[in-house]
């Protein structure tokens, strides 16, 4: 994504329309803004795409376009008029928690398979 390297002015960005952005937060996983729309208002969340990342407008959820040939990757949304508090969180899909559960059971069956070994082991001795 070479339009990356050029970086940007700030982490949420008005495309069309008009409003006044604030950022609260901004982590890995999670970026907080309160934004004001003056008009119906197209934004760019500086941020690349991945199964996961939502973005809640007041509480509620906000279609996210990520296939626009000008913002490829890039997440994108829109807002009407109001005030908003904006929060673009990261979050588990069902998939990285089915996945997740596998690697703990997995885990726990091999540490128990090798005490058991062992336990085996010390009583032939």
């Amino acid at each position: 994504v070479r339009f990356m390297e050029q970086g940007y002015k700030n982490q949420l960005e008005v495309i069309t329309g008009s409003a006044t952005i604030t950022q609260i937060k901004r982590s890995t996983t999670e970026h907080v803004y309160t934004v004001t729309v003056h008009n119906k208002t197209r934004f760019r969340e500086n941020t690349l795409y991945f199964p996961g990342w939502e973005i809640m407008a007041n509480g509620n959820q906000v279609p996210i376009e990520f296939q626009d040939e000008q913002y490829r990757g890039i997440m994108t949304f829109y807002l009407d008029p109001g005030k908003y508090i904006v929060d673009t969180k990261f979050t588990q899909t069902k998939l990285r928690k089915i996945a997740d559960i596998i690697s703990l059971s997995s885990i726990i069956i091999c540490t128990m398979i090798f005490i058991l070994l062992n336990i085996k082991h010390v009583n032939r001795k």
